[in-house]
């Protein structure tokens, strides 16, 4: 037996024949780092792909959202319109005609999943409203609603302008405040 092994031993293998084993020995390796980076292909193809899903519903949605900002102005309008009709003119024809054209408008909206709000008496929140102006009355609470805000489920359309009360109290400390600070500042020159 041990003359087989040396004779295969002192044999010498033909190069190409040798070259044509290492390339057999080595190809399982090449084949499965070949294989990982497929996968991670694949993981990175799977992923951007979910991310433009992502982010293509979340534009239509902004964009159906957008596409409704001047029909709010146009209702607001129109609000506004049937609010400034006087009392005696209500019996007017042309005057139901108009608060019905309104009424539909806001059906139309609701029935979409538009939820107005905005309300007199509401506490002011900077997440919901938009505050155009401040008046003496209740410290955070909405005095006056000039545009009501518009949402879909959690997503705000417009938010609501208002005008915010701001307590007589705080006017009175930050008058005294002010006083203070600016007797201080001539009292060190």
């Amino acid at each position: 037996m041990t003359d087989t092994n040396e004779n295969i031993q002192s044999e010498e293998l033909d190069p190409t024949v040798a070259g044509e084993i290492d390339k057999l020995v080595d190809l399982p390796v090449s084949l499965e780092s070949e294989l990982d980076d497929v996968k991670a292909q694949l993981l990175r193809s799977l992923a951007d792909y979910q991310n433009l899903q992502r982010r293509s519903s979340e534009d239509l949605v902004n964009a159906r959202l957008d596409s409704l900002k001047p029909f709010l102005n146009a209702l607001d309008d129109l609000q506004r319109a049937v609010q400034s009709i006087e009392a005696d003119t209500n019996e007017s024809p042309w005057v139901q005609g108009v608060t019905l054209a309104v009424q539909k408008f806001e059906n139309v909206l609701v029935n979409r999943g538009v939820k107005a709000y905005g309300e007199i008496g509401e506490m002011f929140d900077p997440k919901l409203h938009e505050a155009v102006g401040l008046a003496a009355g209740p410290d955070g609470q909405i005095l006056e609603v000039i545009a009501g805000g518009y949402e879909v489920g959690e997503k705000i359309i417009r938010p609501a302008l208002v005008i915010v009360g701001e307590s007589q109290k705080k006017e009175a400390e930050d008058d005294d405040s002010s006083d203070n600070s600016s007797a201080s500042v001539w009292n060190e020159v």
